[in-house]
């Protein structure tokens, strides 16, 4: 990267989702043989499905060190914390494109520094 301190920081975004999505079913099948000649089958079948479901959403934008602080709007620049090479970052080291010129914030630090003690990202109402 050749000029990190040109990035200005903007928010850190978090979301945080939670689905209920549960289905349940069963079935039940019974074969009958009437006589040793000609088999006879039948087959009796139930089934019931919930089909409801819901959704749980919520996001959450830091952007500064106390939640609805903006302290590092504009100010902050992506100098200002440790990069690492992306190909150290990702797996996959065999396939990776040579001579890869990129790095960023590793996640670690990233949720280390921008996510202040007893951080939350909260679900949205409704």
């Amino acid at each position: 990267m050749a000029a990190p301190q040109a990035y200005l920081f903007e928010a850190y975004e978090t979301t945080r989702e939670r689905i209920k999505d549960d289905k349940y079913a069963a079935q039940v099948d019974i074969s009958y043989q009437f006589d040793n000649s000609v088999p006879k089958r039948f087959n009796f079948g139930g089934r019931y499905t919930n089909k409801s479901n819901e959704r749980q959403y919520g996001e959450e934008k830091i952007q500064g060190p106390t939640r609805g602080s903006i302290a590092y709007v504009n100010t902050r620049t992506l100098a200002d914390s440790p990069l690492k090479d992306v190909t150290d970052i990702v797996g996959g080291k065999s396939y990776q494109a040579r001579n890869l010129s990129w790095a960023q914030i590793f996640n670690d630090y990233a949720c280390d520094f921008f996510r202040p003690d007893g951080f939350l990202t909260p679900y949205d109402d409704g």
